[in-house]
């Protein structure tokens, strides 16, 4: 099917299959299996938009899940945030197909946070700055060029860019930097659960 031919179909299946999950929940479904469903659930629903996007694409390129849903955790409120890999920059036709990709994601009102990056300024942007590099060692192929994504694995592995000691230790001033901006306390009248001390983002840290 077109893109335009599968919006119909994407909406429909996005509302019943989040309903589903929803009334999983409210019955007593596992948290941890909520937020593993959701994920496994939207991957779905981004592979059928992938292949009707980019049947006939001639540039090698992958879409990866990346952060908190590259782990499988994708909580109902949380963004889908997606990375499109290639191998070199967009031809004319991989532009337009990229925007019909994305424009078809926003069709369906998928909360998605995307970047497109090739090969080269995935290595350049996550060796200045330790979030593109945590997003992208959380990253999971979910089509595409499989060695495309082996590429990338190993062009940003710890033995190229990040040396461990380095990494944990931009880590930790990350959150030290982060509890200061939440005013280093828990107990606000009106907490942020994702960034204050203690929050989401600390077990994530862990």
């Amino acid at each position: 099917d077109s893109p335009g031919q599968l919006l119909p179909l994407l909406k429909d299946t996005i509302q019943q299959g989040q309903q589903a999950i929803r009334e999983a929940f409210e019955a007593g479904a596992d948290t941890l299996q909520t937020v593993n469903t959701r994920a496994l659930f939207i991957d779905q629903i981004l592979s059928h938009a992938f292949d009707a996007c980019f049947s006939d694409c001639k540039q090698p390129l992958a879409l990866l899940a990346v952060g908190g849903y590259g782990r499988r955790e994708l909580h109902p409120a949380s963004d889908i945030d997606l990375m499109l890999l290639l191998d070199h920059e967009a031809s004319d036709d991989s532009r337009e197909q990229l925007e019909n990709f994305v424009r078809l994601l926003w069709d369906c009102r998928l909360e998605i946070g995307h970047s497109v990056r090739t090969l080269e300024q995935c290595v350049e942007e996550a060796s200045n700055d330790i979030t593109v590099i945590t997003n992208l060692m959380e990253a999971r192929l979910l089509r595409g060029e499989t060695s495309l994504f082996e590429q990338m694995q190993e062009a940003t592995a710890a033995d190229k860019i990040w040396p461990s000691k380095a990494f944990f230790e931009a880590k930790l001033e990350e959150q030290t930097l982060r509890h200061h901006k939440f005013g280093e306390t828990a107990y606000n009248l009106e907490p942020n659960i994702k960034e204050n001390p203690g929050g989401l983002r600390d077990l994530q840290m862990i």
